[in-house]
């Protein structure tokens, strides 16, 4: 399997069905290494947000707004660039035809397998 379709499978499960279609732990752990940090700009400053903090709003918000997460999910990978153990991929996501999210992120081959270790995002 080449770096591309292993870092796109976990993308695809950790990220999109764990994140987006179908937000749970199981999913989102198995691609994501437990040091992630998502990176979050408003109102002129940068947040960072834990894997679990990001975890838990989107199980409370699938709690909250069930509805929310039947919303079909379209997403393109316009870039996948690896260099050794190192990955930067780019995701275009959009929610039932409309553009959702435009996410960048980093990943790290450990022990052989692919995991998400940071994101940036612009939310549409």
């Amino acid at each position: 399997m080449s770096y591309e379709s292993e870092i796109q499978a976990v993308i695809e499960r950790a990220y999109i069905k764990g994140i987006h279609k179908d937000p749970n732990r199981e999913d989102v752990l198995s691609g994501f290494d437990p040091s992630f940090q998502m990176y979050v700009s408003a109102n002129g400053k940068v947040t960072p947000v834990t894997l679990d903090e990001f975890i838990e709003k989107k199980l409370q918000q699938k709690q909250d707004h069930p509805e929310a997460f039947d919303a079909a999910i379209t997403y393109t990978f316009s870039v996948i660039e690896q260099v050794d153990d190192t990955a930067v991929i780019r995701i275009d996501l959009s929610r039932d035809g409309s553009p959702a999210y435009t996410d960048f992120m980093l990943l790290y081959q450990l022990k052989g397998t692919w995991k998400i270790v940071a994101k940036i995002y612009h939310g549409y």
